[in-house]
């Protein structure tokens, strides 16, 4: 068991509590487009990932809260295992929800949305890069954090994403996002 806010330095995760999480979701996500099974999911396998989602809510996070917040973090208490029980239900429910929501509800693409979705990866790869300069370049202003991070969040978004674009037309870029 990896306690919650354990940290491994040259992964750098928020924490290692999540890999096996990230990792299986990974995994699964691979053979699911390889075998179709995105495409295969019907409005009950929708329905069945919200009620296990919200079920999950209803049951384990009450048991898992009723110890304290720092019991849940991890040690191997009954708190920590009502904990992990709560957000594995949560996250398989709203992933299978959202994917039967989103594919029945917004599985059409326009021109803009084509663009957004061929720069997804483009964007990931590149915008550590975006956001830091907008945080160096907000850094020496007297504005509040919060405000900060909306004008921030509202200046490297875009930018990411038109950035995206010319550097996907470099020659040999593309093959690789």
């Amino acid at each position: 068991m990896i306690p919650i806010g354990f940290r491994v330095p040259v992964i750098d995760f928020p924490t290692c509590a999540y890999l096996p999480q990230y990792v299986s979701f990974f995994v699964v996500g691979t053979l699911a487009a390889r075998r179709g099974w995105l495409t295969a999911t019907t409005p009950r396998i929708g329905w069945t990932g919200l009620a296990l989602a919200l079920g999950g809510t209803v049951v384990f996070l009450p048991l898992a809260l009723a110890s304290g917040l720092s019991a849940w973090l991890g040690g191997g208490t009954l708190a920590s295992l009502f904990y992990a029980l709560w957000d594995s239900t949560l996250a398989v429910g709203l992933v299978l929800a959202l994917l039967t929501f989103f594919r029945a509800r917004l599985n059409r693409q326009k021109r803009l949305r084509r663009y957004l979705t061929s720069s997804v990866f483009p964007v990931y790869v590149l915008h550590a890069i975006v956001v830091t300069a907008a945080g160096l370049a907000l850094s020496r202003t007297d504005l509040p954090s919060l405000a900060k991070f909306a004008l921030g969040a509202a200046i490297a978004l875009p930018v990411c994403f038109l950035i995206a674009g010319p550097v996907r037309r470099i020659p040999g870029v593309r093959r690789v996002l």
